[in-house]
């Protein structure tokens, strides 16, 4: 498992143990969305198989991944599954320019100027 320099900055930072990131990685539930992958663990899986003091640091901690395994991040956020799950499955596209008639939009740039 390859952290990014990000990750294991991010991880440290907001006191994550990488044992606790693998725990997640192996065995949480994963969302595959935006070309990327989140992991985490189930509130019910976390209070069947962990104890007490090890719950707090799982609960809420998500953990993201490139489909090569490379961590990307991880946070912590108790209400991360609901706003991840709500996410597009793309990221929207950007519009595509080449149809429009760049002289058109020059003639309108220059017009709207003079207006104001």
């Amino acid at each position: 498992m390859q952290f990014s320099q990000h990750a294991s900055q991010r991880a440290q930072q907001r006191a994550i143990d990488p044992l606790i990131i693998a725990e997640i990685v192996r065995y949480g539930t994963r969302i595959y969305k935006q070309g990327i992958i989140f992991h985490y663990m189930p509130k019910a899986s976390v209070k069947q198989f962990y104890h007490w003091t090890d719950q707090r640091q799982i609960e809420d901690a998500v953990v993201i991944t490139a489909h090569d395994g490379t961590i990307i991040t991880a946070y912590r956020n108790e209400h991360a599954i609901p706003s991840i799950k709500r996410k597009p499955k793309r990221l929207a596209k950007p519009p595509k320019f080449a149809s429009i008639n760049r002289s058109a939009m020059k003639g309108i740039y220059l017009s709207s100027a003079y207006a104001a």
